[in-house]
């Protein structure tokens, strides 16, 4: 049974949770000013063990961080019989759906939890708010996608004037711009699970 933490945050510290949205790839450059925005848009979300928080191809509803327990991430397979393939299991720090939380396309695997479990949710449509009027944090947000882009081993930029604006940081900090770097993330992601 999934329960809102009736509080408005969680009952751990401020600063540990600015701490643990500063160690994510999406937020990793942000204020602890800004960082304490993102809270304020966010709840935390307690689950029981062997609950689904959601499954491949839902439509995303938002940004998770595990705060307590643990977490298996999986897909089915592709022929009807086989087992479902495990990708890993988060834990407290790690982080996921800040791809879909931007793009909105479906996911791309699902979440069970194995353990209760304590999660810090940022809903899309307040994430949508927050970054139209906070354009610092839309700033960071743009930069640190674009570190992911450049970084990505499968993904090749074909244009060098796509390059030369990626590593001047010249890419307007909007939704649009966070969408097509988070689809090069996708299709580098798609291209490493068929290896």
């Amino acid at each position: 049974m999934v329960h809102l933490n009736q509080e408005s945050k969680s009952p751990q510290s401020t600063s540990n949770l600015v701490r643990q949205l500063k160690n994510t790839s999406l937020f990793k450059n942000l204020k602890d000013s800004e960082l304490l925005v993102i809270l304020g848009c966010s709840n935390s979300i307690i689950y029981d063990a062997q609950e689904n928080i959601f499954f491949e191809q839902d439509k995303p509803d938002g940004f998770y961080l595990v705060l307590s327990g643990r977490l298996q991430m999986y897909v089915y397979r592709k022929n009807v019989g086989q087992p479902k393939k495990i990708l890993g299991e988060l834990t407290v720090g790690q982080h996921f759906g800040e791809i879909g939380l931007i793009d909105g396309e479906p996911r791309s695997a699902s979440i069970e939890v194995l353990t209760e479990s304590e999660l810090l949710f940022l809903p899309t449509v307040k994430f949508i708010a927050m970054i139209q009027f906070h354009p610092l944090i839309a700033q960071a947000i743009v930069d640190n996608l674009i570190d992911l882009v450049l970084r990505l081993p499968n993904y090749k930029i074909k244009s060098e004037n796509t390059r030369a604006l990626l590593e001047k940081r010249l890419i307007k900090p909007d939704l649009e711009s966070m969408q097509a770097l988070c689809m090069a993330i996708r299709q580098n992601n798609k291209s490493a699970a068929l290896t």
